[in-house]
């Protein structure tokens, strides 16, 4: 979903026009889609769930899309499981917000993207 390409702004702006986007698209058939949205992961800060509640709820989201590996491959960031995206971690917790956890594409040409 590219969401872990460019700083925190653009990973801002391209979450929220792609929720739009999914929003859009699921709309029309509520009974055979369920909604997943993303979060912004730019690599180096945990963006804050609060920031997007609103959306999510707005949008009628039935949970988020993660991924363990922010950076999709390139490793120069921490992972998911690192100790700075806790406080999202929590925040799901707290607005009982499931996450999907899905593996990215790999940029590292000898990792198969299936494999990253």
């Amino acid at each position: 979903m590219g969401r872990a390409h460019g700083k925190e702004a653009l990973s801002q702006h391209w979450s929220a026009t792609c929720n739009d986007r999914i929003a859009r698209v699921c709309t029309p058939c509520p009974d055979e889609v369920a909604p997943v949205g993303q979060l912004p992961q730019s690599g180096g800060g945990a963006l804050g769930l609060h920031r997007r509640d609103g959306a999510l709820r707005r949008h009628g989201f039935v949970g988020v899309k993660l991924t363990p590996d922010p950076t999709g491959g390139v490793w120069t960031e921490p992972l998911l499981t690192d100790e700075q995206w806790f406080p999202r971690s929590e925040k799901m917790c707290e607005l009982q917000v499931p996450a999907m956890i899905h593996v990215p594409g790999s940029a590292t040409p000898s990792v198969h993207g299936a494999g990253a």
